[in-house]
């Protein structure tokens, strides 16, 4: 006795459970149709799609009428067999030629087709397709796709519609599922209410962010506090994430619809968001921030348990990668604490050996207390906080955004008017965004009092509360570029906020704090000179430096005068003589 196998499929899981064209009813009306054929008997292995046939994302290799393809080519479903559908379009809405030509693909297997509503079995191997039973199949395949090519357009000229209205300032009736989960409506469904808790619970975890809290620690705090659901969902660390980046938050809409593209489905943004639909319930300012910490986000390990206050900034001079902090253990006890550098320990591409924590700690935040803020300041003071830097850097990334696409809708527009219409919104957003760099650049160049006083308080810390690591973690983060290493103990700091002449510092953390030498002003003219003697056609450059410290060295019997004259000349100076001091203990 042969088996047939049923094949149902909807293109949603929602019509499922309407039960209007559901899996459940296309099942039984196969059963009544293998009444009138007892020859075959029903398998209990059937197949089954939630998915579109329009776009053939049923023939997938993991869906429904993928997988028994695939069993027909393996032998699992053999020659004789009988694959029953309840009409012609659950098996495919493509164009009729690609439609055909999967039917045929069936059929090579010398398995039979049952269309089970019109009556009919189409049995390649015994022919036993008149001509009007192959003008019905024909037929079924060219109104299985237009009813879906038409269909698919009267779904997107509603949601255009839709888009269209809410650019003319009315609302859209949301479905439960589309309103977010801070907001409420009311009873028509045409207007947001905020949640009063619930946005407490947001703005909250935005200041904590800010902070320096990441989505782990927040969830934590709230998890302690027996806070354990929001808007009705658990709290997640991945739910916080999302949270932390939607921009409804600050009532922007972005109108999205689907596409197919490579056999996946992927929404993309239709058109420019829509500013002030929702509420707003995170201030422009705050949200921008926030944005710009993802820049400096903490994975693994180091999410959990925050030790290392350099995290994300202490990098090797060697190989260029991250230090990390570890610690060695004796009797159950911390031993030692230090620095490794990752190219060691995870790429194998650096021999720089580990660097005991505390020293380096101690030096460079000792250096940020006592550093003459006044070199760096830039001749104009302007506010400079994180704040303003992350508003710029939000909106630079939006309009990178809107220009990208702009240029996707220039190349699918047909019309010669629309073409020039788009290509001059986006001219004007190419001049927003120089205009916007132009800003930050600006701002990234002038270091503000406020910046100064913050990176003062730094040694005072507490660092045995990791509340207070992290905040530190995240003043540093605010306002230094990186922190660079050197095996000799030397620590150059570039900072974020802007120069006048002063390019980076250089702190020798191996030097007490009131030592001659143990911070160096680098300025800009000083870091090209670094630069020229550091090739290997060093060529006058290095001569003239290697005469110079002989003659300070010459000119001097103890060390301490000799690096006072050095400094007095210049930072390049200064180094090379300390260098020479050292090699000369050596």
């Amino acid at each position: 006795m042969a088996t047939a196998y049923a094949y149902t499929r909807v293109s949603t899981a929602q019509q499922d459970k309407e039960g209007k064209s559901g899996l459940s009813r296309q099942l039984d009306t196969i059963r009544e149709f293998l009444v009138q054929h007892p020859q075959y008997t029903l398998s209990e292995k059937s197949y089954t799609d939630k998915a579109s046939g329009f776009h053939g994302m049923n023939i997938k290799d993991d869906a429904g009428l993928g997988s028994f393809l695939k069993d027909c080519e393996n032998g699992t479903v053999m020659a004789g067999d009988m694959l029953c559908v309840e009409l012609i379009d659950r098996l495919s809405r493509l164009p009729p030629d690609d439609a055909r030509e999967l039917f045929r693909r069936i059929l090579s297997y010398g398995v039979k087709v049952a269309i089970v509503r019109w009556g009919i079995v189409i049995d390649k191997a015994e022919n036993k397709l008149d001509l009007a039973g192959d003008l019905l199949l024909t037929v079924g395949f060219h109104l299985a796709h237009m009813e879906s090519e038409q269909k698919s357009k009267r779904v997107f000229a509603a949601k255009q519609k839709n888009v269209q209205q809410a650019r003319e300032g009315k609302k859209i009736l949301f479905s439960g599922k589309g309103v977010p989960r801070w907001l409420t409506l009311n009873e028509d469904r045409t207007e947001f209410h905020v949640k009063p808790a619930e946005a407490a619970m947001v703005k909250r975890m935005f200041e904590m962010k800010l902070n320096g809290f990441g989505a782990y620690k927040i969830l934590t705090d709230f998890t302690e506090e027996g806070i354990t659901v929001f808007g009705g969902k658990p709290l997640r660390i991945d739910s916080i994430t999302r949270l932390l980046k939607n921009r409804r938050l600050i009532g922007e809409f972005q109108p999205q619809h689907r596409t197919i593209e490579g056999g996946k489905t992927r929404r993309v943004d239709n058109g420019e968001p829509i500013k002030g639909y929702f509420p707003q319930v995170i201030d422009d300012d705050l949200f921008n921030a926030v944005q710009a910490t993802f820049d400096h986000v903490v994975k693994g390990k180091a999410a959990r348990t925050f030790n290392n206050v350099f995290t994300g900034l202490l990098k090797c001079s060697s190989c260029g990668h991250a230090y990390t902090q570890k610690s060695t253990y004796l009797k159950g006890e911390i031993w030692r604490i230090y620095f490794s550098c990752t190219g060691n320990t995870h790429r194998k591409i650096c021999d720089r050996k580990t660097v005991h924590m505390q020293p380096v700690r101690a030096k460079l935040l000792k250096a940020l207390e006592i550093l003459d803020y006044s070199r760096l300041q830039a001749n104009e003071s302007t506010h400079n906080s994180a704040l303003q830097r992350g508003t710029l850097e939000t909106q630079i990334k939006e309009l990178e955004k809107g220009i990208k696409n702009l240029s996707f809708a220039i190349a699918g527009a047909e019309s010669e008017e629309d073409i020039v219409d788009l290509m001059s919104l986006r001219n004007a957003k190419r001049k927003e965004l120089a205009e916007a760099n132009n800003e930050l650049s600006f701002l990234n160049n002038t270091a503000s009092q406020v910046a100064h006083e913050e990176l003062r308080t730094a040694s005072h810390i507490d660092l045995e509360s990791e509340e207070e690591r992290i905040k530190l973690n995240n003043l540093l983060q605010q306002h230094i570029d990186k922190i660079v290493l050197f095996a000799n103990g030397l620590c150059h700091i570039s900072f974020k906020t802007g120069y006048n002449q002063i390019k980076r510092i250089s702190v020798d953390t191996t030097l007490e704090a009131d030592a001659t030498g143990f911070i160096q002003y680098i300025s800009e003219e000083a870091e090209q000179n670094i630069k020229e003697v550091i090739p290997s056609e060093q060529g006058e450059a290095t001569r003239n430096l290697t005469n110079l410290v002989k003659m300070v060295l010459a000119g001097h019997d103890n060390a301490e005068d000799a690096l006072k004259e050095a400094e007095q000349l210049s930072p390049l100076a200064y180094e090379a003589v300390r260098h020479a001091l050292k090699t000369q203990k050596a």
